[in-house]
């Protein structure tokens, strides 16, 4: 009977890690996203083409999607689209990155605590054998 419940208990555990698995890479994913929208500054053209500014990501997605859909003039300030989604584009790529490691992080924390409580429920077992 033992043999014929445990692979439902590793299917379980496998769905559990899983899903711990995907907080973690959820939560790491956030931290960078949002961490790198307050810290990370850009150099753009200012608005009105005469001089370059550095503005924080935030912002700069702000201003960009004002431009990208507002009323637009010909000039040096006007720029396309493409500066916004290459920037956007590297923005995702490097959140996922960062949520890559938290799941990394995530794993071998599982990975541990697995090993722990394996360790923890053997030891009792040797000692009532002997």
């Amino acid at each position: 009977m033992n043999a014929e419940r445990r692979p439902t208990a590793d299917v379980t555990t496998t769905v559990h890690r899983t899903r711990r698995l995907r907080l973690w890479f959820a939560a790491g994913y956030l931290v960078v996203f949002v961490g790198m929208l307050f810290l990370v500054h850009i150099i753009a053209i200012h608005t009105s083409g005469r001089y370059a500014t550095e503005y924080p990501l935030w912002r700069y997605y702000a201003d960009g999607l004002s431009r990208l859909f507002g009323t637009s003039t010909l000039g040096p300030a006007s720029t396309g689209a493409l500066p916004l989604v290459e920037t956007a584009l590297l923005h995702v790529l490097l959140s996922t990155l960062g949520g890559g490691a938290a799941a990394v992080v995530g794993w071998s924390v599982l990975k541990l605590r697995s090993r722990n409580t394996a360790e923890s429920d053997a030891t009792p077992s040797r000692r009532c054998i002997a």
